[in-house]
């Protein structure tokens, strides 16, 4: 865990932190409007897989800050 951490900026923090903010935030709409009709599980999908895709791309490597 520490080679990924080690000499990181800021911009990799705050990506990190925006997508744990993202999965929260869809475990939230997911609880509260899973059971209506209106729940838009395609509005769900987009939040975790945008904060997948942005931890996944952070990790890797491939953002650049």
């Amino acid at each position: 865990m520490k080679g990924i951490l080690a000499n990181k900026r800021g911009g990799f923090y705050v990506t990190v932190a925006l997508a744990i903010l993202s999965i929260a935030t869809a475990a939230f709409y997911a609880s509260s409007f899973g059971k209506y009709v209106a729940m838009s599980w395609p509005a769900f999908a987009n939040l975790i897989g945008g904060a997948v895709a942005a931890v996944a791309l952070a990790v890797m490597g491939k953002g650049k800050w």
